[in-house]
């Protein structure tokens, strides 16, 4: 049985820091670059697989940056089984801009003249497999994941969604989810700018009809707030570190959450685990170079501090370009 189970799509990240978005005729330095790999539930496997976890990732791929998205979960040990591979497309590749003068990014899609490929369908899949994970990560709904998340509530084991960008699927089918952890972009959808956190929250609750259900909102630099499986309102600040880039901050938060309910740990201090792991990566260029091992991040929980040897080999090693 795999610990994770992840169902979403992949894409590449070419990644560049600059010292400030360049304007209309003006230009920036280019301080860093990386060539690393995305997605909101693939990011969050990774970091599944760097606290030690065993995870299997559900999707599909296409083309030669497909063969690199394949190569680098494998080199995590995330089974790709059913990561399928879609002849005559290409995988996608975002060019994410980090600016050093703001703190802010900039996301942008790369046409490469070929399809996307298309995710897999029910009838492409294995349920036996699809169920075979103590937790199940998402990030939307569509034929492959309401389903899946239907068995798993069947089978009393935990769906949670990262639910980034409000849509309607969403929010409608949150009844499917028990740990709904939203972005503050989420949040401003349905409530705007307003402080009452624990009232919203709670309303938010109350749509997943369960009296284990946890919503938990994540705010950047503000921390989170949230209501565990008990019914208590909870906020953390966000720890203090020295950011480089945010891009993919979100995805590895929610790999991490599902990694802490596969270690039997509290909501809170799983709330506490994926905040440090998520702020060890921000460190670091892209969304997957700084991710932390458990004992790296352990460490920081305790003491504050951040062992860099082994989570700058990783700077190296997505430093280099891919062959293409």
């Amino acid at each position: 049985m795999f610990d994770v189970m992840g169902i979403g799509m992949s894409v590449m990240d070419q990644l560049v820091l600059v010292d400030g978005l360049p304007t209309y005729n003006q230009g920036a330095k280019v301080l860093e670059t990386s060539w690393q790999y995305g997605g909101k539930v693939p990011g969050g496997m990774i970091a599944v697989a760097r606290l030690g976890c065993k995870g299997a990732m559900v999707g599909a791929v296409g083309g030669n940056v497909g063969a690199l998205v394949r190569k680098d979960f494998e080199r995590h040990g995330i089974d790709c089984s059913y990561l399928l591979d879609r002849p005559d497309t290409q995988t996608g590749i975002v060019l994410a801009m980090a600016d050093q003068s703001t703190g802010g990014r900039s996301l942008m899609g790369m046409p490469s003249g070929m399809a996307r490929p298309e995710p897999p369908s029910l009838q492409e899949l294995d349920p036996e497999y699809v169920q075979n994970g103590k937790v199940l990560l998402i990030s939307n709904f569509d034929e492959v994941t309401r389903q899946a998340a239907k068995w798993y509530k069947a089978a009393g084991k935990p769906v949670v969604i990262d639910a980034d960008w409000y849509s309607d699927d969403t929010y409608n089918n949150m009844p499917l989810v028990d740990h709904f952890i939203a972005s503050e972009f989420f949040y401003e959808k349905l409530f705007g700018k307003s402080a009452a956190f624990e009232a919203n929250l709670r309303a938010l609750r109350e749509r997943l009809r369960s009296d284990k259900g946890v919503v938990v909102v994540t705010l950047g630099e503000k921390g989170l707030v949230g209501v565990d499986d008990r019914g208590a309102f909870f906020q953390l600040p966000a720890f203090k570190v020295e950011v480089k880039d945010t891009t993919g901050a979100g995805d590895v938060f929610h790999g991490a959450y599902a990694s802490g309910l596969t270690m039997g740990l509290p909501v809170q201090a799983i709330c506490r685990l994926a905040s440090g792991v998520s702020a060890i990566k921000c460190t670091r260029l892209g969304g997957r170079a700084g991710l932390p091992s458990l004992e790296t991040v352990q460490k920081f929980l305790e003491t504050g501090v951040i062992d860099y040897a082994e989570i700058d080999e990783r700077v190296a090693y997505y430093r280099k370009m891919p062959l293409l």
